[in-house]
Parts: structure tokens; sequence; C-alpha cells
């Protein structure tokens, strides 16, 4: 352990030099995809054959397919409404805007991945204190399947996890307004559902830190709803008005109410073993499973119940803590795919760390 703490800094920079390389291999990896240049016939072919337009196609489009398609329509001045409207258009927006800029599909995968792991390194300062502890669950963070299937791919994961990570550290740094508007690009990004447990989550941890305070639980849903209906500006300067608006999203509920029925719990086997339960017939083993999955699941209970016990408990633990099990639960009662813990990882591998670092001796001089 002498030799640790005398070559922390050194070992910092290897991390860090294992998480670019990770990076960067996995870049090479999938190059042929991640630069695959836009070409706007190809994917509108795609989309005029899919499901979404002949009913019982069996020209399945894939999401990734489907917010390439659309983002490149939104950016042309589309309705945001008229294409995919269950999906809010935040991220489809800046997908079309790097397919323009750059004309390839892979460079908004590489940034928000990037951005997703320099967050989290951010937030983990607040934590762990000392950069080589804070840049350990990122380096766990960076070599994880889920993790590095979002490196050049056209899909919301990490965008949603960037944003999510932020108001985090906009919470914990007492920028509540701030917080409320990352919270309306979180909603914009993805399923406005979700916003609803990250809302639970953070008001649970105000009132456990009995912080009352009518910024907290009146303005930040203020600002959070203002910036949601900003992003649909295009959809109100073509004339519609706020009763539309809200007709829009009341279909995105009935959606989502009348969508597929998920085995119920699925998310435990998938975490504990990556047995996927389908609701499609097609049970079977995730290839992006790994075995830190339940690892860092079980040391995140373990750590809980040492916080429980001690009853104190880091803002940094508690917040994320309080996320892990609504989130978690919000899982058990929906279809789950593998993508979906990319919002809890991070977060389990904190506990994972933090929990080996307080309870393993040889460990205990590294701590915070």
């Amino acid at each position: 352990m002498e030799k640790i703490l005398k070559y922390q800094k050194q070992l910092f920079f290897l991390c860090v030099a294992l998480i670019i390389g990770v990076f960067v291999f996995t870049l090479y990896q999938g190059k042929s995809h991640i630069f695959r240049k836009f070409d706007y016939k190809t994917w509108e072919n795609k989309y005029d054959k899919s499901q979404w337009v002949i009913p019982q196609s069996k020209n399945e489009i894939s999401d990734e397919d489907l917010y390439i398609y659309v983002g490149s329509k939104l950016v042309q001045g589309y309705n945001p409404t008229l294409a995919n409207v269950e999906t809010p258009p935040l991220g489809k927006y800046i997908i079309g805007f790097f397919e323009t800029i750059f004309g390839n599909i892979g460079v908004y995968g590489i940034i928000f991945s990037a951005l997703s792991l320099i967050l989290l390194f951010v937030f983990n300062k607040k934590l762990f204190k000392t950069n080589l502890l804070s840049v350990v669950p990122v380096v766990f963070l960076a070599i994880d399947p889920i993790f590095r299937e979002q490196i050049g791919v056209s899909l919301l994961d990490a965008q949603y996890l960037c944003i999510l990570l932020l108001v985090f550290i906009l919470v914990l740094n007492r920028k509540y307004l701030l917080a409320g508007a990352a919270i309306g690009l979180f909603m914009a990004t993805k399923s406005p559902f979700i916003t609803g447990v990250l809302y639970i989550s953070i008001f649970s941890f105000f009132l456990l830190k009995k912080q009352f305070d009518f910024r907290k639980f009146i303005l930040m849903p203020i600002v959070t709803l203002l910036v949601y209906s900003l992003i649909y500006i295009k959809f109100f300067l073509l004339g519609h008005s706020y009763l539309d608006f809200l007709r829009v999203q009341k279909f995105v509920v009935h959606f989502y109410q009348t969508g597929v029925s998920a085995p119920k719990g699925a998310v435990f086997p998938l975490i504990l073993s990556g047995y996927w339960f389908t609701w499609f017939n097609k049970n079977g083993f995730v290839k992006d499973w790994s075995i830190f999955w339940p690892i860092s699941f079980a040391l995140s209970l373990f750590a809980g119940f040492k916080l429980w016990r001690e009853k104190k408990i880091p803002d940094e633990l508690l917040l994320p803590g309080i996320w892990l099990i609504f989130y978690i639960i919000f899982l058990i009662f929906v279809p789950v795919f593998s993508r979906y813990l990319l919002l809890a990882l991070p977060f389990m591998y904190n506990f994972g760390i933090w929990v080996l670092l307080k309870t393993v001796k040889p460990l205990r001089s590294l701590s915070f």
C-alpha cells in the first residue's frame, strides 16, 4: 500500500492511458460502422420500408437507424411530432446536427461517450477526493461492454448518462435552477417517465437532508418544463398551441401505456447472469454481460446496508444511492434492454470501490 501511495500520480496516468487505449481500440474495432458516411436516401429507404410505415413489415429498422433518419429530417425543419413522436427530439436533433457537420453517423456516440467518462470523473472527485480513487470507477465503466457499445453509435443512452451525471453534479453543488434546466434536457432526450423517477430520487434526497426550499420543490420543476417545452420550439413555430403540445404528450403517455407487456423483474437475472427474459419469445444470454455487474450489484447492496447502519451517508453516495433504488424498481416493471443499465452501472461501480476501501484492511490506507 505504501508503494501505491508513493506512486499515486503515476498510477493515475496509467489508468487514464488505459481508458484512452480502450476507447481508441473500440473505435478501431468499429471503424467500418462508426465512420460510415451518412446518405439521406439510404436511411429514407430503410424507414419507408420499415414497420413504422408498413405495419407487419419484415424490414424492421433499428432504433439507431430510426434516430439517424429522423434526426436528419429534424435539422431540416421537420415537425418533431410527426415521426418517432414517442421519443422526445433533443437527442435526434443533436444526431442530425453531427450528421450534417461531419457527414458520418459515429461522431455523436464518440462525443457523448467521452463526455460520460469525463463527467463521471468530475462527479467522483466530490466523493473520493483523490485523482487515483476517482478514476478507478471510470476505468470499470470504460471497459464495460455496455459502455463500449455506445462509442460511435447513434443511440441516446450515452447522452442520457451525461445529462444524469450533470444533474447530480449541479444538485450537489446547490445549483438548483441549473439542475432543473438540465433535468429538462434529460426529459427531452428519451423516456419522459424516467424524469419522474429522477425527481422522486432528488426530492427524496432533499427530504432526507431536511432541505426545504421554494427553489427546489417549485422552481426546479417549472424550469424543467420550460426547457422541455423549448425543445419543441419548431412545433410551436409551425402554429401549434400549448394545448396541442399537451395533446402530443398525452399521446406519448398512451403509447407507452399500451405498449408491450414485459416479464416483471427481468432486470435481476440480466444483472446477475446476463440472461434476458424478453417479450418476443427469444430468451437468451446477452453478449455484453460482464462479471462486474453482479459483483458491483452485490457490493452496492452491502454498501447500502453498511451506510444504513452507520447513519452517516455522504451526499455523494446518498443521492446516487436513492437513484439506484428507484431506478432499479422502475426497471422491474418495464421492458428492459441491457443498455438501460448504463444509468446504473457507474454508481454501482462507485459503491463497489467505496465498500472495498472501507472494509478491506490493506486498502484502508488509500481511503479518502
